[in-house]
C-alpha cells in the first residue's frame, strides 16, 4: 500500500517537470511520447497517454488525458513509439484525466505550491500479494531493459534556435536526475517542499485480488480529498502531514465471487503522515474517524462462521441461542477511530455494529495485517433485550418441565447469569490467525458457556436429588 502514496508524488514530480523547463523545452518535448519515455524509462512499466496539454500564463499547469500503467513488455522495452503500439487493453492504474495546476513563482525557490491535483475516473485493478505488497507496486521499480533516451538521438529534431543559455538548458537533466527511481520511494525524491491546497481523486474504482485468502476486495465510487498538504524532505519531524476526507462504497467478495461478504458504504475522515520520520521513505500512519452508514450489509466471512458455529454448539436442553445471528443490515450508522501504524490496522474505539435482534461490538485494540491476513479480533454478540426475553422465557419452559419444585427466576439466573450483562446475554469471543482459517470461540467471565451450562445443570441435578432425599 505504500506506493499508492508513490502513485500521486511521481505524477507530481512529472507534471512539475513540465513546468519547471524552459519554454522550449516544453515546446519540443512535452507530448505523449517525451512523457511515456520517461515513464518507460524510469519505471518497471508499458505506459500510455493520449494528449498532454501544457499551461504557462495564468493557471499554470499541465493536463494529461488517457494515463494508463500496465505490466511491462517489448514495446516498452524498445522504446517503440506511441503510434506504432497497440492500444493497451488490460491496465493496473488508469485514469481519464489528470490535472495539476502549481504556483510558478514558488518553483524557482524549490518549493512545490500546488493549488489543485485532480485524477479523475481513476482505476486500480490488482492483486496484493501474502507480503503485504501489490503487483502494482512492481510497476514502479526500476525497468530491467530500459529502452535508450531517444530524445538524444540525432534523428530527433528539436528546435532549440531561441534556447537561452546554459541556466537553462541544464534543467531537463537535474529533473530527470530526480526522476531516476530508487527501489523505495522516499521524501527526498521530492527534492523541494511541497504545500498543497487539494489533491482530489474523482470516482475512483479499486479492485484488488487478496492472495493470502483468494477474496476481492472493492471500493467503488470513491471520492478522496487531500487538503493542508505539508511536507518537507528535509525537515519531516514537523513538515509531514496532510488531511483527509473520503467517501465510497466497499465490497468484500469469496475466492469464487459466489458469497458477497460485506457491502458497505463508508466515508471518514483524518490525518495523514506520508513519510516514515526516521527513514524517510514513504510509509504512510493515518487516523481516521471511519462511520459505516445505515442499512450497509455485513453477510458473512470465515471468522463470523467460526463465531456463528460455535454459538450453535453452545445450544443444550433448555437454553436456545439460535435467534443471535451475526449477519444482516445495519440498523444505524458504526462510528470507530481506526489507526494505520507499521503495516497494522488498528481499532482505537469500540466498532458497534447493530443487526437485527443482535449487536456485534469489536473491541478497541483489535487488529489485522492485510498483506499477512493474520489478526487478533476481541468482541462482544449482544442479544437484543426482546431477544434475551425469548431466551429466558425458554429456560423458564424448560425448568417446569424438568424441575418443577426448583423452578424459579432464581435457578434460571444460575444457568445465565455468567452470560448477562446489563440484562442482556453478552457473549465475548476472541479470534486469532489466519483471517481465512481463524481460530475463534465464544467465552464468558467463567469460561467456555458450554461448560457454564453443564454446570449450570449439573447443579440444579444436584439439588433435585437433594430434594428427593429430604422427602424419603
Amino acid at each position: 500500500m505504500k506506493k499508492l502514496l508513490a502513485i500521486l508524488l511521481v505524477l507530481i514530480i512529472l507534471a512539475v517537470a513540465g513546468v519547471f523547463v524552459a519554454r522550449y523545452v516544453l515546446i519540443g518535448y512535452a507530448n505523449p511520447d517525451f512523457l511515456v519515455r520517461q515513464m518507460e524509462q524510469t519505471w518497471n512499466c508499458r505506459a500510455q497517454v493520449d494528449s498532454i496539454e501544457v499551461r504557462l500564463f495564468g493557471n499554470t499547469g499541465v493536463e494529461l488525458q488517457g494515463v494508463a500503467l500496465a505490466q511491462r513488455d517489448e514495446y516498452a522495452d524498445k522504446g517503440t513509439p506511441l503510434g506504432e503500439r497497440p492500444r493497451l487493453e488490460s491496465t493496473e492504474l488508469s485514469s481519464s484525466k489528470v490535472v495539476l495546476e502549481v504556483a510558478p513563482g514558488d518553483l524557482l525557490k524549490r518549493r512545490l505550491n500546488i493549488s489543485q491535483l485532480i485524477v479523475e475516473d481513476l482505476t486500480v485493478d490488482t492483486r496484493i500479494l501474502t507480503d503485504g505488497t501489490s503487483t502494482m507496486e512492481r510497476l514502479f521499480d526500476p525497468p530491467a531493459n530500459p529502452a535508450p533516451d531517444k530524445a538524444t538521438d540525432p534523428e530527433v529534431e528539436v528546435n532549440l534556435a531561441e534556447t537561452p543559455e546554459p541556466a537553462v538548458k541544464e534543467e531537463p537533466a537535474a529533473i530527470a536526475a530526480e526522476l531516476e527511481e530508487v527501489d523505495t520511494v522516499s521524501a527526498d525524491d521530492l527534492a523541494m517542499s511541497l504545500m498543497a491546497g487539494i489533491v482530489e481523486i474523482r470516482n475512483g474504482n479499486l479492485k484488488a485480488k487478496l492472495e493470502s485468502s483468494g477474496s476481492l476486495l472493492q471500493i467503488e465510487n470513491l471520492n478522496l480529498k487531500l487538503t493542508d498538504i505539508d511536507v518537507d524532505p528535509k525537515k519531516l519531524a514537523g513538515h509531514n502531514q496532510a488531511n483527509f476526507i473520503f467517501d465510497g462504497n466497499l465490497f468484500l467478495d469469496s475466492r469464487d465471487a459466489a458469497t458477497r461478504y460485506i457491502n458497505m458504504a463508508v466515508k471518514g475522515s483524518g490525518t495523514l503522515n506520508p513519510f516514515d520520520v526516521h527513514t524517510g521513505n514513504a510509509d504512510p500512519s493515518w487516523v481516521c474517524d471511519l462511520i459505516i452508514a445505515k442499512d450497509s450489509e455485513l453477510n458473512t466471512f470465515p471468522i463470523l462462521e467460526k463465531l456463528q458455529a460455535a454459538l450453535d454448539k453452545l445450544d443444550t436442553e433448555g437454553v436456545d441461542l439460535s435467534g443471535i445471528t451475526l449477519r444482516g443490515t445495519l440498523l444505524k450508522d458504526a462510528e470507530t477511530r481506526l489507526v494505520r501504524e507499521d503495516g497494522r490496522l488498528r481499532l482505537d474505539k469500540d466498532l458497534p455494529l447493530a443487526l437485527p435482534d443482535t449487536d456485534l461490538v469489536f473491541l478497541n485494540g483489535s487488529w489485522l495485517e492485510s498483506g499477512s491476513n493474520q489478526h487478533q479480533l476481541e468482541g462482544v454478540v449482544k442479544a437484543s433485550e426482546e431477544l434475551t426475553h425469548k431466551i429466558e422465557e425458554k429456560v423458564d419452559a424448560y425448568l417446569k418441565k424438568k424441575a418443577k419444585a426448583i423452578a424459579s427466576p432464581e435457578v434460571r439466573a444460575m444457568i445465565l447469569s455468567p452470560a448477562m450483562e446489563d440484562g442482556r446475554i453478552s457473549l465475548h469471543f476472541v479470534s486469532q490467525g489466519d483471517m481465512g482459517n481463524p481460530k475463534a470461540d465464544i467465552m464468558t467471565p467463567f469460561g467456555n458457556l458450554s461448560t457454564v451450562i453443564e454446570e449450570g445443570k449439573r447443579a440444579i441435578n444436584d439439588i433435585k436429588d437433594a430434594l428427593k432425599g429430604l422427602f424419603k
